[in-house]
């Protein structure tokens, strides 16, 4: 647990307000590919029942 504090300790002091508007995009990003995933999914689970 003390390797994860130093880690996140590290990458938060890492991150400036540069950095911080790519971070936002990459979470931002990544949240949109597992809504369009769940949308093809939720797709394919509907075209099977009929």
């Amino acid at each position: 647990m003390n390797d994860f504090k130093d880690e996140y300790r590290n990458l938060k002091d890492s991150i400036n307000s540069d950095n911080s508007k790519i971070v936002s995009f990459l979470v931002l990003g990544v949240l949109l590919g597992r809504f369009i995933e769940k949308f093809y999914n939720l797709k394919k689970r509907l075209r099977r029942k009929k």
